[in-house]
């Protein structure tokens, strides 16, 4: 890295409320030099939040094509710390966010709240019309692990095959009645317009709203689970 990027990238590490804009300039004007260490940072849990977070903001600011990725895949983790702001940034980041974002919610492997909100992410970055066939199929495949949540995505993205979905089982409709009816009206042809209207005047902190606490409490519980000592069990 060249000396003078080495230098702006140190200051960066050592800003701990504000990112001067002097600096956020500055390594803009380095462009591709600083990316692979913005990434890095952005990366890194072991790194303090602020740096990852001013990290996350150059990219974001420079457009860089590196730091989509990297931002979507910080969420994948299930970074309930930095998921907030990086949601925020992917949304303004567009096509190359949407397209970051998807990929993750279409991988089985993620916990069903992760991937809802990976696909929430990128139908507000890349449009309803594009993500609506590919988020879809994300809220369907989740909503048997994930109700609340996928109800969340459907009232989004409507689609004609919710209807069936949620009829196979009348349960999970309980997990959000008023929406489950909702969207069951707007499987009708007719109520598509009003639902995607909706959707979109609720935007993006709406959709965060329904669905980050859920996602927030089911990893925290994961990670209690995950880090209880084995002991425990004899």
């Amino acid at each position: 890295m060249d000396p003078v990027a080495q230098q702006f990238v140190a200051q960066l590490d050592a800003a701990t409320e504000e990112l001067p804009r002097s600096v956020q300039a500055g390594l803009a004007m380095c462009g591709d030099d600083v990316v692979p260490a913005l990434v890095e940072r952005v990366a890194d849990a072991a790194r303090p939040v602020p740096t990852r977070a001013f990290s996350a903001h150059v990219l974001a600011g420079m457009k860089a094509a590196e730091g989509w990725p990297a931002m979507a895949s910080v969420v994948a983790a299930g970074d309930v710390v930095m998921l907030p702001l990086l949601g925020r940034l992917l949304v303004g980041g567009g096509a190359a966010a949407a397209e970051a974002s998807m990929r993750h919610a279409e991988d089985a492997s993620l916990p069903a709240e992760v991937r809802l909100v990976l696909a929430g992410l990128a139908v507000r970055a890349g449009g309803v019309a594009w993500a609506t066939p590919r988020a879809s199929r994300v809220a369907i495949g989740a909503y048997a692990e994930a109700p609340g949540p996928s109800l969340s995505l459907m009232r989004m993205v409507p689609s004609a095959e919710y209807r069936a979905v949620l009829e196979r089982d009348p349960e999970l409709l309980r997990a959000n009645a008023e929406a489950a009816m909702e969207i069951l009206l707007a499987s009708e042809p007719e109520g598509q317009g009003r639902l995607v209207a909706e959707a979109l005047a609720k935007g993006l902190d709406g959709f965060l709203n329904d669905v980050v606490p859920q996602v927030q409490d089911r990893l925290q519980a994961a990670s209690v689970t995950a880090s209880a000592d084995p002991r425990d069990d004899l």
